[in-house]
């Protein structure tokens, strides 16, 4: 600073003009704060601005894909694969070319557009194969000159034909200008056609109606999956992309089912009933499972119905649906019953009464195998081995008449009077009638020790034989293992016990001893040769008939034409001396006035199962010694 001062109002006068910089920013600083609060909190475009500047977007609905259905070994049953629909917008570019100034060169390029769509056509034709060249391009130009957006090419194709119907020339071009369209649909599909078809259940999609059935139907919760969501925005070019400014919902696929059935036993089964059920007179149709001895797993069940073309398909599950009188295969329930209770033993002799026999002054109907018998008396074995009522409907009824809630109450603890939790729906309830009901009369306790005035369906006769093979334990039949994701289990399901012990073990073997007679001297003759040895029991039972009468409904066993209905039946496991598998076949009659019985088909059915079961397990033959 000088003696004037001079230093000191230079210093001065730049201070001010900071100092005024430093307000003027500040104040810029504040109003730029204040107008970006207020654009953000408070601002609202003018609509027509926000149409123009901000870009069209739509919400996308992401479905999920449907978990597959496996064997137990992992074979895949039922399982989705992308499939696509192509379509066409036969307008793209027409209003472009129609707008040109220069109206010669809009023509040329809507010729050279058409003639494009022409070689379209030719490729279309080689791919798909439905329509010829010419059919296609009609169908292109018609499309264009009625101004069409969404004209379907074929039906759907897998992806390797989807990336060649888009390498296609006017295709090649997307959407914008070649009008393309490509839409994914997941397909269900099953690699082994119809088989399994009532377990399974069938579906096109991942979108099952309230009546589907089987697997598909009763795991739809766990199979479908979450479908997931996502906001897309147009791009300059057309075509829709993520918006990743916009909120996203994640989609959840769906998780495996690993059932208990073989695949394997499941076509032998079926292709063994189809031959049994096929080319024969007067039979409605049948079911066939084949259970596992040890866990009850289900490793096969098949149901026919024989329609008007003489061809037998899957159409009713007969197995779980129908429950109907079972005939002697519930002889089987009677005998555990009163060898438990120490009524009989197998050698004990009833007298035969030469097949005539009356209850509490009530003629019961007459058993024609004791008619002409040997002498006048008959052991438990040999009533068992020719099925005969009378010895069954004696024993139980002078073993139980004074307590035939006894004799009844045991025959729940079979679980032959109830229904459980089962894998699939439809499975029907039993019914045996209870001393004191509406449905007890003076003659229900003979009928039921035979298999009469009571309804079982298959698969519960099924799980009673199964539990003799298995030493006296109940095992609840099943058919899912485990719910699976990512080949890992999520949820494990597996054998589950109902009742520990339904008869002692020594009550089982001689049951198992009886059936073993059944097979070797019995009416289960049919499959006495079987690759291996087989215990088991025929039983025939005839199906109530409606009809009318006088203009009134009437149930009966025969109509006024003397035509009946039958149930054919021949249940029981193998190998009989270490039992691996159990196995019930029933069969259906039509109305007629044949007889059918369970030691016919459904014994040849039994058979061929059996042994084409042990073939597929030669370890049952021993060792083969090397020579």
């Amino acid at each position: 600073m000088d003696d004037n001062g001079n230093m000191e109002k230079k210093n001065d006068g730049i201070g001010m003009v900071l100092f005024g910089l430093y307000i003027f920013f500040l104040l810029a600083a504040v109003v730029i704060v204040g107008r970006i609060i207020y654009i953000q909190l408070f601002y609202k475009p003018e609509s027509v601005y926000v149409e123009k500047f901000t870009p069209a977007s739509r919400k996308e609905v992401i479905e999920p894909e449907r978990g597959a259905i496996l064997a137990f070994d992992g074979k895949v049953l039922a399982a989705s694969t992308p499939k696509y629909q192509i379509a066409m917008d036969c307008t793209v570019r027409k209003e472009e070319f129609g707008d040109l100034e220069d109206k010669d060169k809009g023509k040329k390029k809507e010729k050279e557009w058409m003639d494009k769509a022409r070689k379209l056509a030719d490729g279309l034709s080689g791919i798909y194969g439905d329509k010829t060249p010419e059919q296609y391009y009609r169908l292109i130009a018609e499309g264009r000159r009625n101004g069409r957006k969404y004209v379907k090419i074929g039906g759907l194709v897998d992806h390797a034909t989807m990336k060649k119907v888009k390498a296609l020339p006017l295709f090649e071009e997307g959407s914008y200008k070649g009008g393309i369209i490509v839409e994914k649909f997941d397909k269900r599909v099953y690699p082994y056609g119809s088989l399994a078809r009532r377990v399974l259940g069938h579906l096109d999609d991942n979108n099952p109606n309230n009546d589907d059935v089987g697997i598909e139907g009763r795991y739809d919760h766990i199979l479908h999956g979450k479908a997931g969501m996502e906001w897309l925005r147009k791009a300059d070019n057309g075509e829709y992309i993520r918006d990743y400014d916009s909120t996203a919902v994640a989609v959840e696929n769906g998780k495996d089912v690993r059932t208990t059935l073989d695949i394997e036993i499941q076509d032998i089964a079926e292709r063994a009933l189809k031959r049994g059920l096929e080319g024969k007179e007067n039979v409605e149709g049948g079911c066939a499972i084949v259970m596992d001895v040890e866990t009850g797993a289900i490793r096969a069940m098949v149901n026919l119905t024989v329609e008007e073309d003489g061809k037998a398909r899957e159409r009713y599950n007969y197995a779980i649906g129908r429950a109907d009188a079972p005939g002697s295969v519930f002889k089987t329930a009677s005998l555990m019953t009163l060898l438990e209770d120490g009524k009989t033993t197998l050698s004990d002799k009833v007298p035969t009464f030469r097949g005539k026999w009356s209850y509490r002054g009530v003629r019961l109907p007459d058993d024609p195998y004791l008619k002409d018998w040997k002498s006048d008396r008959i052991s438990v074995r040999e009533g068992l081995e020719i099925s005969s009522n009378q010895v069954f409907r004696y024993l139980v009824c002078t073993g139980y008449d004074e307590k035939p809630e006894r004799f009844v109450s045991k025959l729940y603890e079979y679980g032959l009077g109830s229904t459980f939790d089962f894998d699939l729906e439809g499975l029907a309830t039993p019914e045996i009638p209870m001393p004191g009901a509406y449905n007890w009369s003076g003659t229900t306790l003979p009928t039921i020790s035979y298999g009469y005035s009571v309804k079982e369906t298959p698969l519960h006769m099924a799980m009673f034989y199964n539990a003799i093979a298995n030493g006296g334990r109940l095992m609840k039949p099943y058919l899912v293992e485990a719910v699976e994701q990512d080949g890992k289990d999520v949820m494990k399901m597996g054998p589950q016990v109902l009742n520990g012990s339904i008869c002692s073990e020594s009550t089982a073997d001689s049951l198992a001893s009886a059936l073993r007679s059944v097979v070797t001297d019995g009416t289960g003759k049919r499959v006495k040769n079987a690759k291996c040895p087989v215990a088991g029991k025929t039983g025939t039972a005839r199906v109530l008939v409606q009809f009318m009468r006088n203009d009134r409904p009437v149930a009966a066993y025969q109509d006024d034409q003397g035509r009946k209905k039958h149930q054919g039946t021949f249940v029981g496991f193998f190998p009989a001396d270490d039992p691996k598998y159990t196995a019930i076949v029933v069969v259906y009659s039509k109305l007629s006035k044949m007889n059918f019985y369970g030691g016919s088909i459904p014994a040849d059915v039994f058979k061929e199962i059996t042994n084409s079961i042990y073939c597929l397990s030669p370890g049952w033959g021993g060792v083969l010694e090397m020579k």
